[in-house]
């Protein structure tokens, strides 16, 4: 259930719309037509108990939608965007536009549009990777697989070995997997043979599979326009 918001608790910049949700909602209320509020709750998944009491509800039945969708955090002070969408996936743009600038200028808050949204979630993952690649920096520039050897980047000692892959011959019942080579170990990740975005890597200890990881990250991380990681990849490696 939505917690009750007090004006005076939150930021200055938020107070207009907190204190102007109270006059949307009533403007929503005639918005909401019976046969609006009933699909509503149905692409909300409400139980049959509560359809049936806004079905009952006739004139009222927008301003009960709107406590049962305030309680559930569906429309908030702050944000109507689960409404939006909702209203949008049932092919009702207009109705949509409508709630959008009545939210609007009543709480004199901007809705985030779905352009502005995926902006958001894009800079989030371009962050997210800008991180990983200056963590994993520190892992390729001081690569030491011998004790002897003193730290350097992988790219400046990885030799690449003979790489198979396991592919299922037939009937798994009745013919075992065959191993079938790879030109390179870029093959792992983007040849027909392996096409699944999950991979497994067995290999006994000390045949490199830290290395190759390494190699991998590096060539991700220094944008080789050779390297096949382009989006998330997930590798398993095992002894």
């Amino acid at each position: 259930m939505a917690a009750n918001v007090n004006p005076v608790d939150i930021k200055p910049d938020l107070k207009k719309a907190v204190n102007g949700f109270g006059s949307f909602k009533v403007a929503l209320a005639t918005v909401l037509t019976v046969k609006i509020v009933l699909d509503l709750a149905t692409f909300f998944e409400y139980p049959p108990v509560v359809i049936e009491e806004l079905s009952n509800a006739a004139a009222s039945s927008g301003l009960l939608m709107i406590r049962y969708m305030e309680e559930r955090g569906q429309i908030e002070p702050t944000s109507i965007m689960t409404l939006l969408c909702a209203l949008k996936k049932m092919c009702l743009s207009g109705i949509e536009m409508r709630v959008r600038k009545l939210y609007e200028e009543h709480t004199g808050k901007l809705c985030s549009s779905d352009d502005h949204s995926k902006a958001q979630l894009e800079g989030k993952k371009n962050d997210l990777i800008k991180y990983a690649k200056t963590a994993y920096r520190k892992h390729y520039e001081t690569a030491k697989p011998f004790p002897s050897m003193k730290t350097c980047k992988v790219n400046s000692i990885f030799v690449q070995g003979g790489i198979y892959c396991s592919a299922q011959e037939g009937d798994f019942m009745q013919k075992p997997d065959v191993l079938e080579s790879l030109d390179s170990y870029n093959d792992i990740l983007s040849s027909p043979k392996t096409k699944s975005n999950r991979k497994i890597i067995e290999a006994d200890p000390g045949f490199g599979k830290s290395t190759l990881a390494s190699q991998i990250v590096y060539d991700w991380c220094t944008k080789n326009p050779e390297s096949p990681l382009k989006e998330w990849k997930y590798l398993y490696f095992s002894n």
